[in-house]
């Protein structure tokens, strides 16, 4: 696809050409109390070219890299049009030329683990928040992760190409007692982390943590009015080779009497 994208720009006819491509997986997993309600896979490919010609700009986008080149010149007809019609020409400033790819670095790579392993992941989780206490009547899990590749590239030289992986874990608990309610939940995401953000006894211990927190915010009183509230955030890091990567965990609990 590089050469496909610099041979495209090279032949550009316009004065100035940047092209935008994107390619994103994505797995989703979804249990509501002890229902399976979602579990899919997808992917995603597109992209979008802008060009200046005669101090316009043109822009047309793309579900097909083999559009590539027709999508340049109907960029460029558009721009001319634009610049036929506009008073004030635009002028680009002058900017270094870039050229650097930035691979993630997982120690543990999401898209090699199937989609049945995910699932179980998931489920795993869900049984620890409905089996801690007979009061919790209800659970939420949910699992994603994404791995996008962008790439942009112009025709002053500029060729950028970066890999964005990204894992998130939500974890929401429902328990009653009486007319009481009371939800708790957590969130943990990361990025460039790998599959190793989401396994291992430190998550198990924090879905068990959530559902503790449920049954002591059970025997306290808070009046007749709902409330939310942040109980604490954790900040941390993971270290990559290209770069750092934070990582949170959310505590929140809202109570209705």
């Amino acid at each position: 696809m590089e050469q496909q994208i610099k041979q495209v720009i090279a032949k550009s006819s316009a004065d100035y050409t940047e092209i935008r491509v994107e390619r994103t997986l994505r797995s989703q997993v979804f249990f509501q109390k002890d229902k399976l309600e979602n579990l899919e896979t997808s992917s995603e490919f597109g992209g979008i070219v802008r060009v200046l010609k005669d101090g316009g700009w043109g822009i047309a986008v793309f579900n097909d890299i083999s559009q590539l080149s027709d999508k340049v010149s109907e960029a460029t007809r558009a721009a001319k049009l634009v610049a036929s019609r506009s008073d004030a020409p635009v002028e680009l400033a002058e900017v270094p030329v870039v050229q650097e790819t930035v691979r993630a670095d997982l120690k543990h790579d999401f898209r090699s683990v199937s989609l049945k392993e995910k699932k179980e992941l998931a489920e795993t989780y869900n049984k620890i928040l409905l089996s801690h206490d007979k009061r919790i009547v209800s659970s939420q899990v949910r699992y994603t992760d994404s791995f996008r590749e962008v790439t942009f590239a112009n025709s002053e030289g500029t060729f950028l190409t970066q890999e964005v992986p990204d894992v998130t874990l939500i974890f929401f608990a429902v328990a009653s007692m009486g007319e009481a309610t009371s939800s708790r939940g957590l969130s943990r995401s990361g990025r460039r982390a790998g599959s190793t953000l989401s396994s291992g006894v430190r998550r198990r211990s924090a879905v068990q943590r959530s559902g503790r927190s449920i049954s002591s915010a059970q025997n306290r009183s808070w009046g007749e009015s709902t409330r939310l509230s942040l109980i604490r955030i954790w900040p941390g890091s993971l270290s990559t080779r290209r770069s750092a990567t934070s990582v949170r965990l959310i505590f929140y609990s809202r109570t209705s009497a």
